[in-house]
């Protein structure tokens, strides 16, 4: 029987479950999206929706609480200033999970993790296309391989 226990050891020891919880929280907040198996969101969801809404009150408690977990300046900064008071007026429920498929190599349950309220996402920048060089620069380049070529060829005989 699967009494009191209260969370997903994910096959891995506390330290390696620590370092990969932050870094997935971590990643979430900076991109606010994450692309996981369902078993990691499902745990990162339980860590990342306490922290919102710890930050949707900003008091210095709260910003040394969240860093003692997370440990990065600019994720705390962020999540407190941004995320934080954008998530002020709702009461929970700061994130969804979208089933994106399965994983190829082991079949594993694929999820998009994302905030419910995103950012807008900054504007792609235009490819620039490249034409073909001219021809004139393509011969003059290819004269000066093959005599230099010839010059290295003798010398080393």
């Amino acid at each position: 029987m699967k009494h009191k226990i209260a969370l997903n050891r994910l096959g891995r020891t506390s330290t390696h479950r620590r370092a990969m919880m932050r870094n997935a929280i971590n990643s979430l907040i900076l991109r606010e999206r994450l692309r996981t198996t369902k078993a990691k969101a499902r745990e990162v969801q339980r860590v990342v929706e306490k922290m919102i809404t710890r930050a949707a009150t900003n008091s210095v408690h709260n910003w040394r609480h969240i860093h003692n977990y997370l440990q990065d300046k600019q994720t705390v900064a962020k999540l407190m200033n941004v995320i934080g008071p954008r998530f002020a007026a709702r009461s929970g429920g700061y994130t969804r999970i979208l089933s994106i498929g399965n994983r190829r190599g082991d079949n594993a349950e694929m999820v998009l993790f994302e905030l419910v309220e995103r950012s807008a996402p900054p504007p792609k920048k235009e490819r620039v296309k490249r034409g073909k060089k001219s021809t004139e620069n393509n011969t003059s380049t290819s004269s000066r391989r093959t005599s230099s070529s010839k010059s290295t060829s003798s010398g080393k005989k």
